[in-house]
C-alpha cells in the first residue's frame, strides 16, 4: 500500500474526466497541458481537436449505465474475460503440485522447478507493459492466450523431461504475466 500511496501522490495525477465533474476546470486543464507536453517530447507533435462544448452528465448514472447499451455488451465481454482468465490462472497455480508429482519429482526439484518457471511472471509483466502501447491491446491479448493454451498443455505433458518442464512453465508464466498489463490497460 505504500509504493501505491507514494505513486498516488507524487506520480499519477487525478483523472481530468473525475475534475471536470467536479467544476474543477482550470485543475483538468493543467493535467491535459502536462499530457500534451509528455506526448511532444517524446513523439515531435500533437493534434489537439478543438471540442466547441462538453456535454456533462447532470447526475451520476450508477451502476444503471453499465446494464444498458452501448456498455452492456462490453461489460458482458469483460466479464467474461476477467473470469476466464482468473479461473485459468487459478487452476495454474493449484495445479503446480500435482504435476510435479506426477511426474515423479521431489518436493526440493518440484520447489526449484516451480521457482524457476515461475520467473516468467515477471518477465512476462515487463513485456506486456512495454508492449501494451505499441501493438492493438485486443489482438495483442488474444495472441497471448493462444499462445498460453499451446504452452499450458505442453507444460502440463512434462514434454522434454525437467528442462521441458521448466521452458514451457517458465512460458505458461511469461504469458500469464504478459496477458495482464495488456488487458487491463484495454478494459
Amino acid at each position: 500500500a505504500i509504493p501505491a500511496l507514494l505513486l498516488r501522490f507524487i506520480y499519477l495525477p487525478e483523472s481530468p474526466r473525475w475534475l471536470v465533474l467536479k467544476g474543477r476546470l482550470k485543475e483538468a486543464e493543467e493535467i491535459i497541458s502536462r499530457m500534451e507536453n509528455y506526448v511532444k517530447s517524446v513523439y515531435g507533435s500533437i493534434e489537439r481537436i478543438q471540442v466547441p462544448k462538453v456535454e456533462l452528465p447532470s447526475t451520476n448514472p450508477g451502476f444503471k449505465a453499465i446494464i444498458k447499451r452501448p456498455y452492456l455488451e462490453r461489460w458482458i465481454l469483460m466479464f467474461i474475460v476477467w473470469f476466464s482468465y482468473y479461473l485459468g490462472d487459478y487452476a495454474l497455480v493449484s495445479v503446480v503440485p500435482t504435476l510435479f508429482i506426477i511426474h515423479g519429482f521431489t518436493i526440493t526439484k518440484s520447489y526449484l522447478y516451480f521457482f524457476l518457471s515461475s520467473a516468467g511472471d515477471s518477465v512476462g509483466s515487463f513485456t506486456g507493459m512495454y508492449l501494451a502501447d505499441k501493438m492493438e491491446r485486443k489482438y495483442l491479448g488474444l495472441l497471448i492466450m493462444i499462445l498460453s493454451a499451446i504452452f499450458f498443455p505442453l507444460w502440463g505433458l512434462g514434454i522434454g523431461g525437467a528442462p521441458g518442464i521448466i521452458l514451457f512453465g517458465f512460458l505458461v508464466f511469461f504469458t500469464q504475466g504478459f496477458w495482464l498489463p495488456v488487458i487491463y490497460g484495454y478494459t
